[in-house]
């Protein structure tokens, strides 16, 4: 019988008998003749052979003296290098619907009954190869993306803040003897500089929201604190465009967040408010009551969302992304990040917006500890 594997394997066989371990290895030698095949008549010696050769495949038996096999699916899951390696029981015993039950939550993929059919093993070995094959080369992937993206954190994002707080030094100087249009083209470089590092963190909190890498610190505190705390965030941007940005809502209002999160959401939909608002526009966030949450709203007089663009908005199926008023180019990936964060925080985001009449873009974080 002819398979779809053709890299060379190593596959581990276990059992007490050696005429049933004599049989595997006979069909999987002439199934797949670049295969290394190592067995053990001992389950106690079964766990060396294992982390000695890292086989990609376990066949077990179930019923052998000493050590069960399921005794032996949990030391190999225990074992950092071997818990990703599929397990297939197979026994001529354990063969009630309780047993497999018991099998599949020890760790085993995949059950065998004995007497073992030829053409059955050699289709679930072939299935469960191919299956691992994959799995390995998805790995292999993550771990270059985990490089690629350690890469972006370490070597791009702090030259990138540098950047702009050079262009801030260098702005903030009185005697800058520069007319207007070169102050101007330094503005523009200024900007650039910030988005294209806003870009990087938010792609890195992104990633690392995805691998769960972001600590969260939950915990009752004022969310008029954390909107205080954005105002001079974005100063420079609101003066440039003579946006006027108004804050409305009670003195504190406490509720259940983790506050950096809370911020980097703040960050970006007042970043898109200013970017789609017109110059001399004015945005308002505004903090009020919602039942078991608590509700704020960011509000712009900008040009607002077509009707048939809403749904496309929080969707991370699909890509959109538009020009700001001045020209200045978004990614959509901010907006995802603020779905994926409040998520996190038990809380939800949605958007009202008129087509040329300005967006509301608002959120909810609970009063006090979900269940």
């Amino acid at each position: 019988m002819t398979t779809q594997i053709l890299n060379p394997h190593k596959i581990l066989i276990i059992d007490d008998q050696i005429s049933f371990i004599n049989y595997m290895v006979d069909v999987l030698e002439k199934a797949y003749p670049n295969f290394d095949i190592f067995q053990s008549i001992l389950p106690e010696k079964a766990l060396e052979i294992a982390l000695k050769e890292k086989p990609n495949l376990i066949i077990l038996d179930w019923a052998m003296p000493g050590l069960s096999g399921i005794d032996l699916i949990r030391q190999f899951k225990a074992a950092e290098e071997l818990k990703d390696i599929p397990v297939i029981m197979c026994t001529g015993v354990m063969t009630q619907s309780a047993h497999l039950e018991e099998a599949f939550k020890a760790g085993a993929v995949d059950f065998i009954r004995k007497p073992i059919d030829e053409l059955e093993l050699i289709a679930r070995v072939n299935s469960i190869m191919q299956l691992s094959d994959s799995f390995w080369e998805i790995k292999t992937l993550l771990a270059h993306r985990e490089k690629l993206f350690s890469i972006v954190a370490h070597d791009l994002k702090d030259p990138m803040s540098n950047l702009t707080s050079m262009f801030d030094m260098i702005m903030s100087q009185d005697d800058l003897n520069l007319n207007h249009e070169n102050y101007i083209l330094l503005e523009s470089g200024r900007n650039a500089v910030a988005e294209t590092s806003r870009l990087l963190e938010d792609l890195l909190l992104w990633a690392n929201s995805q691998r769960n890498r972001i600590e969260f610190h939950f915990q009752t505190q004022d969310l008029m604190m954390a909107v205080e705390r954005m105002k001079p965030v974005y100063a420079s941007l609101l003066n440039q465009k003579k946006i006027a940005l108004n804050v409305k809502g009670p003195g504190q209002a406490f509720c259940y967040f983790d506050f950096n999160s809370i911020k980097t959401i703040l960050r970006n939909l007042i970043g898109n408010a200013i970017k789609f608002t017109n110059h001399g526009g004015s945005i308002t966030i505004e903090v009020l009551p919602d039942g078991q949450f608590t509700r704020l709203n960011v509000t712009d007089t900008g040009v607002g969302i077509q009707q048939e663009n809403l749904d496309k908005i929080f969707n991370d199926t699909q890509s959109f992304s538009t020009y700001g008023t001045a020209g200045e180019k978004g990614s959509g990936l901010g907006l995802l990040l603020c779905k994926e964060l409040i998520g996190k925080n038990q809380g939800d985001i949605g958007v009202e917006s008129t087509y040329g009449a300005g967006s509301t873009f608002y959120i909810r974080v609970p009063n006090q500890k979900p269940d």
